[in-house]
This record gives C-alpha cells, structure tokens and sequence, in this order.
C-alpha cells in the first residue's frame, strides 16, 4: 500500500479529530501537530479549516447519494423499506466516522448542519415517508400509521441501532464487520405495526 500524501494524513486526521471533539473544539494546530506538518499545508490543500471541514462532511456524508436511487426505485413498497434500512445501516459500516460527526453538530453546532446536513436529513426523511405513503395506498402498509411520525421512529430506531453496531464493532473487533443487529432484525421490528393485515408480501427481497 502506497504511504498517505500530506493532504491524505490531514483529511484522515481531521475526521477523526472532528469526529471525536467537534468542529468549534479543533485547530488547524491540532490537527497539523497530529500529522507533523506545518498550518501552511491546511491552507494549500483546502484552503483553510472550512474547507478542510467541508471535505471531510462531503466524504462522511457521500452515502446520501443513495437517496436519489431509493426514490426512483420502481420495487413494491416493503421491498423499498428493506432497501432504505440497508441503507441506513450502511452509512455507520462504511463510514465510520459518520455517527459522531452527526452527534457532534446536533450537540454543538457549527453552522453547517443547517447548510450542510438538514438538507441531506430531510430529502431520507422525505423518501421514507413516501416509501410509507406508496404501502399505505397499495395496502401493504397499514393506514393506521402516521407516516412522519412513523418515519421518525424507523430513523431514530436505525441510528440507535447504527451507534451501538459501532460501538459493539470497536470493542469486539474479532466479529470484523458483521454487524450484531441487522436490517432483517428491524424489519421484524417494524413489521407488526406497519404491515397491513391483507398484505401477504413478505417484508424482505429474497
């Protein structure tokens, strides 16, 4: 493997100290000493901390790209809600970072989370609440529900669950990425008070 460029050490350093202080509580000092190299190099790969945090939401954030390809998805709606849990599970195993730097600006934030990652928040938070319209109205999904409400708890429950995978997957690294809760765990989770009685779909793909 090839040794990291300057600007490599500095995006890898600056994730992890972002992640695990926040924005406000991180220097371009601290992160420079971390990777033994001079302020100067911040200001010429990025520009300067802003840009050097912007880089790294981009990257810990890029998942979201998914969204587009999960609201265009033509698959029945309780085959869509298993592939929006995959999803969401997918963004703590691939970006592992991920978790704290949301925790971070929900906690403290850095004016970025409006500009930044509301926007991405809300477009997932749009396309599961249309993934529970589409069930509701083809009578897969129960009509009992309120579809932003239900759209909360299915994100809160998947983040609760990603954060733990997390944890569970740093303090136990012999299980590698294997994560203790997956997305068919959830989905039986969910499956009792979302499913409508008339549905005969089984709430999974395969």
């Amino acid at each position: 493997m090839a040794p990291q460029t300057t600007k490599e050490m500095l995006l890898a350093a600056a994730t992890e100290m972002f992640a695990e202080y926040g924005y406000n509580q991180v220097s371009v000092r601290d992160i420079c000493r971390k990777c033994n190299t001079s302020i100067s190099m911040i200001t010429y790969h990025f520009g300067g901390k802003e840009g050097l945090y912007q880089k790294v939401l981009r990257k810990q954030f890029s998942c979201y790209s998914a969204i587009r390809r999960l609201a265009a998805d033509k698959s029945s709606p309780l085959v869509r809600l298993e592939k929006y849990v995959i999803w969401a599970l997918d963004r703590h195993r691939t970006s592992p970072h991920f978790s704290k730097i949301y925790l971070r600006e929900l906690m403290s934030p850095s004016g970025y989370y409006e500009t930044h990652l509301k926007p991405l928040v809300l477009k997932s938070k749009q396309c599961l609440m249309k993934i529970l319209d589409d069930g509701m109205r083809q009578g897969d999904i129960t009509d009992k529900i309120d579809p932003e409400a239900m759209a909360h708890i299915i994100s809160t429950t998947i983040n609760c669950i990603g954060i733990y995978s997390d944890i569970h997957s740093q303090q136990s690294p012999v299980l590698g990425s294997r994560d203790p809760i997956d997305a068919r765990d959830i989905l039986a989770l969910l499956r009792p008070g979302i499913k409508a009685r008339t549905c005969t779909e089984p709430c999974h793909s395969t």
